[in-house]
């Protein structure tokens, strides 16, 4: 992640440099920091609109912003037997 914002602030508006926010969105995403994956996506499109990437970067924005429900158990469940069950959530905005 490091090695991503140095290029971020070497090449500040190179053509290469919205991948390297595309790359930092999805590494933000996989670590399930959805809030600054949005925002950071939201800034790249806009300072490159015209960006090949930018498609790739409105489709992680639409990913972010749609309603997700997770629901994890670890082993199959009867009826009547204590269970337990994580839920997580993601609705930005």
């Amino acid at each position: 992640m490091a090695g991503l914002d140095s290029l971020i602030l070497q090449f500040p508006k190179t053509e290469p440099i919205p991948f390297v926010y595309l790359e930092k969105v999805r590494l933000l995403t996989e670590m399930e920091q959805y809030s600054q994956a949005l925002q950071l996506s939201r800034q790249a499109i806009r300072l490159f609109p015209k960006s090949p990437a930018r498609q790739a970067l409105e489709e992680h924005v639409d990913f972010l912003t749609e309603p997700s429900l997770v629901i994890r158990m670890k082993k199959q469940v009867y009826p009547h037997a204590l269970m337990q069950v994580m839920i997580t959530r993601r609705n930005l905005s």
